[in-house]
């Protein structure tokens, strides 16, 4: 730890501090750890790898951090007759505890954060796959300087006196205090350092899971979603275990998009989780040939339509003509209007979209079919391109008319205002293209052309 101060307000700021002190007031012409690693989880470059290090602004992920052009550690200031082939992580804060502070009658000991425990587990996972170091492992340091012809050290090797520890078994990844006589990183931060390593062998070794980047995309085959395999996950085990492949799938996944979590454990008890996204579509029989299949497939899909018969509702009908009834069912799922009293229409009552009805009228997206009396609604009416006109820009409410006067059939229509906010909505295009310079205002809407103007009015 660098025995700074906890709950820092500047650790960038501090990181300048110490490399002002090790690299001018110590003369050790550069900080002596490789990394730094603050409250907040952010890595700093300490000792300079010799090359310029990518900015994580710039795209940079640290990888060339510590590390010279040819992949090898640099060798750093932060434990002294043991730099080299040594690589030294410092803590930002103080984790001693009040033992080790007896000047201090007032310390309270301090923990390292979440977030700066997580990021050293995830620095010492890179570095261990990264020179192949086994985080449970020990081993006897021999400095590779003092493989050198003598007039080649820094010093005297063969000095038994030297003013800290000798070369003995340590763990591969230990603290300061296994190297001289010093109270660092702190008890708080040494007494973790057995979990660290733990979690470190747990991510090298726990099983790798891997996703598609497409999402899964399905036909539903039962009434309610799909049922069966499901496909584009794989799972691999580093170490060649056993694996054993799981997720949270339901026994029907529904008609949708769901996020799928798969767990793939291996004989030790190591998991991993990965999500995927499936996505199941409502497909039906009847509208293979129809210029509107994908909007009515992403209808279905959404929830809007379940299909015209049921109970198996394999077929949607599209070239059926849409009543003003099941206008109120679509937009009433489309829109997830709530629950209303009733409307008062004197022809609703008991028949299937009675509740839809009530709850487009409460919304103001409809006033009755019988002005001025209006008490009534004409269910079973077909609805016309200029009364759905009207519909969509009450429901979405649409204000801008592009200037009026789009299309040269819809001058008498009581409706040509609506007409012309859908259009500029981008709603509709008109009905005799390529041209399309005329609406048809009086023709009826099918299911088909029903489904496309909901798919453009809610896309």
């Amino acid at each position: 730890h660098t025995v700074t101060a906890n709950d820092d307000p500047s650790p960038a700021a501090t990181v300048r501090a110490i490399y002002h002190q090790h690299t001018i007031l110590n003369d050790w012409g550069d900080i002596g750890y490789h990394y730094l690693i603050d409250e907040d989880g952010r890595i700093y470059e300490g000792r300079w790898s010799g090359t310029a290090s990518t900015p994580c602004s710039g795209g940079g992920n640290g990888s060339d951090f510590a590390h010279d052009a040819d992949g090898k550690v640099v060798t750093a200031g932060h434990t002294g007759y043991h730099n080299q082939g040594n690589i030294g992580i410092a803590m930002l804060g103080n984790f001693a505890s009040a033992a080790e502070y007896p000047e201090e009658p007032d310390w309270v000991q301090v923990d390292p954060t979440v977030d700066a425990a997580g990021s050293l587990t995830e620095l010492l996972v890179d570095l261990a796959a990264r020179h192949d170091i086994d985080p449970l492992g020990t081993w006897t340091y021999v400095n590779p300087m003092c493989d050198l012809p003598p007039e080649d050290w820094e010093w005297d090797c063969a000095n038994e006196g030297l003013p800290y520890f000798p070369d003995v078994e340590r763990d591969l990844v230990s603290g300061h205090r296994d190297w001289r006589s010093t109270a660092c990183p702190g008890a708080a931060l040494y007494a973790m350092l057995p979990q660290v390593r733990n979690a470190v062998y747990a991510e090298l070794h726990r099983p790798v899971i891997s996703v598609d980047v497409d999402p899964l995309v399905l036909e539903r085959n039962a009434s309610d979603g799909y049922v069966g395999p499901l496909s584009g996950v794989t799972a691999t085990d580093p170490d060649g275990d056993e694996i054993t492949l799981t997720s949270n799938a339901p026994d029907v996944i529904p008609i949708g998009t769901s996020v799928i979590t798969w767990t793939a454990t291996d004989t030790t008890a190591l998991s991993a989780e990965a999500e995927q996204t499936v996505t199941v579509i409502y497909t039906f029989t009847d509208d293979d040939e129809s210029v509107f299949e994908s909007d009515i497939e992403w209808m279905a899909t959404n929830g809007i339509t379940r299909g015209c018969n049921p109970p198996a509702n394999d077929e949607f009908c599209p070239e059926d003509f849409v009543t003003r009834g099941q206008m109120a069912a679509f937009l009433v799922r489309a829109l997830d209007l709530p629950a209303a009293p009733s409307a008062g229409f004197t022809d609703t009552v008991g028949t299937t979209f009675e509740k839809d009805i009530d709850k487009l009228a409460a919304a103001g997206i409809t006033k009755g079919c019988n002005p001025p009396a209006n008490d009534a609604f004409c269910p079973e009416r077909k609805v016309t391109r200029e009364q759905m006109a009207a519909f969509l820009v009450r429901a979405f409410s649409y204000t801008d008319d592009g200037g009026g006067d789009l299309f040269s059939d819809d001058d008498g229509s009581i409706f040509e205002t609506d007409i012309d906010k859908l259009a500029t909505a981008g709603v509709t295009k008109g009905c005799n293209p390529p041209v399309n310079d005329m609406f048809c205002p009086t023709q009826n809407v099918t299911r088909g052309q029903m489904a496309a103007f909901l798919h453009r009015a809610l896309s």
